[in-house]
């Protein structure tokens, strides 16, 4: 059965057009450009929720890792159709659907066009290109491997992606559940309670003191609600200008709590090894991927405890017992980078140290979940049913009066 597919195309002038175009697959698609002469930048099947979506999109000023594979694809396609690196980043600002990206081509652009590289044009925008980009950028403008590099990019963002978005995706049934569950518990407080707290006070009778508490509270934030919305401003005001603080301090905790620090520490491994092969095979030194690599690791325990490993590869230590001395790195990796420095496949053994902590990560995250999710439940549960038994409590001992 045919299906609907938006194909964004660029010829060899340089024109670049977007089509809605029936076929069977993608495959058949491409390879009908393929024998037009046609440079292909994007397909995809059109959807009305992606639509929708896409549209929301464009007034989101974040650049997002999908982003950035998009880009690191079309502009690899385009160098290798014979046009120059201004041509191509004009052409993209002018079809990016991302504003934030769209001016920042067009700045990159303009300071292409007055002699810089692209890697010091991209240093130029550092809240969108990090510095693992740039550098690997680099590493293909001076090996004159730059198509590859940028290929390389959009794969290395794609895992990562999909990394986030699997662990996101994990979370999210267990935070609706939380969330259903505080304003079902908030809706019977403010709203059931009072019906209940009003046909008490008719009949004149002595409450228990669970349901007095209950009473209370729902008057309370009847009554105060403002106070406490203020106060949730506030809050978020005060973490807002102290960010930094109470992002150390977070950072600490995560790493005291045992399970949190297991599933952190993995996850950390499987992106940052992915770093640091995918520098080493873009041709850059193991000190300065290593030092790239620690930059971009948020967690600033183990940021730290990287750029300690650096130190200890500046002076003279193998990677292998530079990041034993940590303390924090488990064996597993560090015999694999061992074993991958002696073999000279250091960037492999990387590779293969990712895909192991990633398979990891997923599995520790769905275990915890099956025990997370019932436990959570039954606590809300609990909770719940504390409210309404304190609401029939008076009503029970009424009963057995007579």
């Amino acid at each position: 059965m045919e299906k609907l597919f938006i194909c964004k195309t660029a010829t060899p002038d340089g024109t670049v057009t977007e089509t809605l175009i029936k076929a069977e697959d993608v495959f058949s698609l491409e390879k009908d450009f393929e024998k037009k002469g046609v440079a292909v930048l994007h397909i995809r099947e059109k959807n009305s929720l992606l639509s929708l979506i896409d549209s929301a999109n464009h007034f989101k000023q974040n650049v997002k890792s999908d982003d950035l594979v998009l880009f690191c694809k079309e502009l690899s396609i385009l160098i290798r159709g014979g046009m120059s690196l201004a041509a191509c980043l004009a052409m993209l600002s002018e079809h990016t659907s991302n504003g934030k990206l769209r001016q920042a081509l067009k700045h990159i652009k303009s300071e292409v066009e007055g002699g810089l590289s692209l890697s010091e044009a991209m240093a130029k925008h550092e809240d969108i290109f990090s510095k693992f980009f740039t550098a690997s950028i680099k590493s293909g403008e001076n090996t004159d491997n730059l198509t590859e590099v940028l290929l390389k990019l959009a794969e290395y963002n794609e895992i990562i992606s999909k990394l986030k978005k699997k662990t996101m995706a994990a979370l999210i049934y267990p935070l609706f559940l939380v969330t259903l569950a505080i304003f079902a518990t908030m809706y019977l407080i403010i709203f059931v309670v009072p019906i209940f707290a009003k046909l008490y006070l008719e009949i004149g009778q002595q409450l228990p003191a669970l349901t007095r508490a209950i009473i209370s509270l729902s008057n309370f934030l009847r009554t105060y609600y403002y106070i406490l919305i203020a106060g949730f401003i506030a809050l978020y005001l005060v973490y807002s200008a102290y960010k930094s603080k109470f992002k150390g301090f977070f950072d600490r905790l995560q790493m005291k709590i045992p399970f949190v620090r297991d599933i952190l520490i993995k996850y950390v491994l499987a992106n940052t090894c992915r770093t640091i092969s995918m520098l080493i095979k873009s041709g850059v030194p193991l000190t300065k991927a290593l030092e790239i690599s620690s930059e971009i690791i948020e967690n600033s325990v183990i940021s730290a405890k990287f750029k300690e490993a650096g130190r200890g590869l500046f002076a003279g230590e193998t990677f292998a017992n530079s990041l034993k001395m940590t303390g924090l790195i488990p064996p597993l990796t560090i015999e694999m980078v061992h074993t991958g420095e002696q073999t000279g496949a250091l960037d492999e053994m990387l590779e293969n140290a990712s895909l192991i902590y990633q398979e990891e990560v997923n599995s520790k995250i769905s275990s915890l979940l099956v025990i997370i999710e019932p436990v959570m439940m039954l606590i809300l549960g609990l909770f719940i049913a504390l409210v309404l038994l304190s609401m029939y409590l008076p009503i029970f001992e009424l009963s057995a009066k007579f």
